[in-house]
């Protein structure tokens, strides 16, 4: 997913209300920054957004509102800042956001190559060093999902072909996501 689609979402619920003397006499006393510090995003991968408003001390942010979740990426954390730059002000919210979706990464792995599920299988456990890969490895320390991410370490890579393993990974991840539907219609 582009960033720049995050930033038009993000920008596009990012609402700011500022004091009634911010437009006052058609002078610019505030901007309105957004920044994000990757240029692309990978599936899993953390992603920081940062939202600035800068003014002048007469002018009071009187409120900002965090941008609902989406379908496209997930909201792992907001934190308001506040900082003072001379006679200026900086405040606004960091976000950190993870683009990530259970049904999505079935859809890619089904595509890619053998040899990138092998580099992220075999070569991960050399190159992270703790003897796991990179898919337990992202289950894991990008989404929380610890059972999933235990169940596919546990795969012994040496006794499936690249396409045993691909397929019994979907099957993993397809039964994760049952079970979180299941869940979701026992609440309803």
């Amino acid at each position: 997913m582009k960033i720049a689609s995050i930033k038009f979402f993000l920008i596009s619920y990012f609402l700011i209300l500022l004091s009634p003397n911010a437009l006052a006499e058609g002078e610019e006393k505030f901007s309105v920054k957004a920044e994000v510090d990757k240029a692309s995003l990978t599936i899993g991968e953390r992603v920081e957004y940062r939202v600035t408003i800068t003014h002048d001390p007469s002018i009071q942010v009187l409120s900002k509102v965090v941008p609902a979740p989406s379908d496209a990426f997930e909201v792992k954390e907001a934190h308001d800042f506040y900082e003072k730059h001379g006679k200026e002000i900086a405040e606004g919210r960091r976000f950190v956001l993870t683009l990530y979706d259970l049904g999505e990464f079935i859809s890619i792995l089904q595509k890619v190559t053998v040899d990138s599920i092998y580099y992220h299988v075999f070569e991960a456990r050399i190159r992270l060093e703790k003897g796991t890969n990179d898919f337990s490895a992202w289950f894991e320390n990008s989404l929380g999902e610890k059972e999933l991410a235990k169940q596919v370490a546990k795969l012994d890579p040496y006794t499936h072909t690249m396409e045993g393993l691909r397929e019994k990974i979907i099957r993993l991840v397809e039964s994760r996501l049952v079970k979180e539907n299941s869940a979701k219609e026992g609440s309803s």
